[in-house]
């Protein structure tokens, strides 16, 4: 993706050097005619001077006849008026031409600062998109010691769950154990009824006694099962509001790296501005030198035109010999066709690198477009992987701190893509001042190269165009991706809010399975209550059993009866226990699968 970026900026200082070596030709077109009029204004001269020195001999007399000379005279104008209207409108030509050469030079201009400045926004996401990749390899690794934390978590749980049903097993061997022990108590009750009818009553208290021994232990393990029964709900509970307090935690740093990433965007963005304005006041002052150039070049050819009429009312005074004046505009005439010839092969050469621009900029926009795809796919890659990773929790210091370390990081390293920026604009311009130099000493070479200055133009101008139409094809290919990305973001922000219900909805049931757990206690010791009512009923039956033998039987009676129906509650307590133990069970599978295909799907 880096590579990509610098292979765009590349292409972009290609193109800008490109349309600098265009304006270069421009101008050179332009001086070029402005060297054509000077010439013809000192060829006039020149052969005005030679008029003035052949038209008189040694001796004072005249050479040629007055006629004669005046009709040369009459020719030699007319040739000079041909050449000056010529030159004025190939001047003129030149000058029409230098203008749209310039329109078309700060179009294209403003075309390549568009590449260029979405080549650097795109070598920003580039940055950003691999900061995020960075990223989201950490939160994966973070994810995966959470996955592993959660199963090991679900695996106390299942643990706790298991042992909480060993420990109702417990409670029901233990109950099944009291029932038999107050079978055991009951026989013992009759044996004792018997034996006070005979008059043995202690050993009936002794059996009353041991009875009381039986029960006492049966309250014990009763509550120990209630405690165990607590501390597992104690230990989902502290689970569950960890797994909340992770969550909380997670989403603030997702907050906070969205925050610093759209700060680190905005930067790049004010970066790229102060770019744009800084090239475009280049821009204009280098339009404004070139408006003093051709004013100045006006100038030049109005007092060309100037020396030209007070050149022809000298020869329409003096008169005399041309035919010297006229080889030497011949020889020069012929200088200029090689001249011309020379500036064709000058414009296909400027044709050439035009074409070459024009590849660089297909390049450019492709890479820009390469670009801009691969960082959409990243960023939809990010936004997945952060939507992945909401659902889930993690230890986020040492996150924040690498996040922020990242950051850092990142700073240095946009400075040092703006230094070396500025170094390439620094090199980037000496190379046109070395361009211009060379066009400097190019120029005195060239004598015309109007029309062909023209052609060059309107070539120039197609290529321009076609630049032009790619750009907007570039820039519908970007909108189409921003339009790809909003819908993927889309996408990421709908399954984060389904991973955000369905964990609210595991929340509700954990909960849920809370409160049945709490009333299940509550049921255990409600049984526990009555047991312990039942004993203190059998202990004061026994109390009163061994005062009379009467009042013995009937309270031994109440007591079967109190007993048979605590029996009965326990063991309607021991079926409502387990039901509520099947159905907690199953709460918890369920609640574990849902937990791990939200795991699968967020993964």
């Amino acid at each position: 993706m880096v590579e990509e970026a610098d292979g765009a900026r590349r292409a972009a200082e290609d193109a800008r050097r490109g349309l600098a070596e265009a304006e270069s030709r421009a101008t050179a077109a332009e001086e070029r005619a402005a060297a054509m009029e000077e010439a013809a204004a000192m060829a006039e001269a020149k052969a005005d001077s030679l008029v003035d020195q052949t038209h008189v001999t040694l001796d004072g007399s005249t050479m040629i006849d007055g006629e004669v000379a005046k009709e040369w005279e009459e020719v030699a104008m007319a040739r000079s008026e041909e050449e000056v209207a010529i030159a004025r409108s190939e001047a003129e030509a030149a000058k029409a031409a230098m203008s749209a050469a310039e329109a078309r030079a700060v179009a294209a201009e403003e075309a390549a600062a568009a590449a260029s400045a979405r080549a650097e926004e795109a070598s920003a996401r580039a940055d950003d998109a691999d900061a995020a990749r960075a990223e989201v390899e950490e939160e994966r690794a973070e994810m995966r010691a959470l996955q592993k934390r959660r199963e090991e978590a679900i695996a106390r749980r299942n643990e706790a769950t298991d042992a909480e049903l060993a420990a109702s097993e417990k409670r029901a061997d233990a109950l099944e154990r009291a029932f038999e022990t107050e079978k055991a108590a009951r026989l013992a009750a009759e044996t004792a009824a018997e034996e006070v009818q005979a008059g043995d009553v202690s050993a009936a208290a002794d059996e009353a006694a041991r009875l009381g021994e039986s029960v006492a232990d049966l309250e014990l393990r009763l509550a120990q099962a209630r405690d165990a029964a607590e501390d597992a709900v104690a230990r989902e509970t502290d689970l569950a509001s960890k797994v909340e307090a992770l969550t909380a935690a997670l989403t603030a740093a997702e907050e906070q790296a969205a925050a610093a990433a759209a700060a680190a965007e905005a930067e790049s963005a004010r970066a790229g501005a102060r770019e744009v304005e800084s090239r475009i006041a280049s821009l204009e002052a280098e339009l404004a030198a070139k408006a003093d150039e051709a004013e100045s070049a006006v100038r030049a050819a109005s007092a060309a035109r100037a020396e030209a009429e007070s050149a022809r009312a000298d020869a329409q005074a003096s008169g005399g010999e041309l035919a010297v004046k006229i080889g030497e505009l011949e020889g020069r005439l012929r200088q200029s066709e090689e001249a011309a010839a020379a500036a064709a092969k000058r414009v296909e050469n400027s044709n050439s690198a035009a074409e070459e621009l024009s590849g660089k900029i297909d390049s450019l926009t492709a890479a820009l477009t390469g670009a801009e795809e691969k960082a959409a796919a990243a960023q939809a890659e990010a936004e997945s992987l952060k939507a992945a990773a909401s659902s889930g929790a993690g230890e986020l210091e040492s996150k924040i701190a690498a996040l922020e370390s990242q950051l850092a990081a990142k700073a240095e390293e946009l400075e040092g893509v703006k230094s070396s920026g500025e170094q390439y604009t620094a090199e980037l311009t000496a190379r046109v001042e070395a361009a211009e130099a060379a066009a400097a000493t190019a120029k005195a070479d060239v004598d015309s190269a109007a029309s062909s200055a023209s052609s060059a133009a309107a070539e120039l101008e197609a290529k321009v165009k076609a630049a032009e139409e790619k750009a907007a094809a570039a820039e519908q290919k970007a909108a189409a991706a921003a339009a790809e990305a909003a819908s993927a973001l889309g996408d990421a922000d709908a399954a984060k809010s389904a991973a955000a219900a369905a964990t609210a909805e595991l929340e509700s049931q954990v909960s849920a399975l809370q409160q049945e757990l709490a009333s299940a206690d509550g049921k255990i010791s409600a049984a526990a209550a009555e047991v312990a009512a039942a004993t203190a009923e059998a202990d004061s039956a026994k109390l009163t059993a061994s005062s009379a033998t009467v009042e013995s039987e009937s309270k031994l009676a109440a007591l079967e009866a109190s007993l048979a129906a605590a029996e009965a509650a326990a063991a309607a307590k021991t079926e409502e226990l387990e039901t509520i133990k099947t159905t907690g069970k199953q709460h918890t599978d369920e609640l574990s699968g849902r937990l791990q295909a939200a795991e699968a799907a967020a993964a």
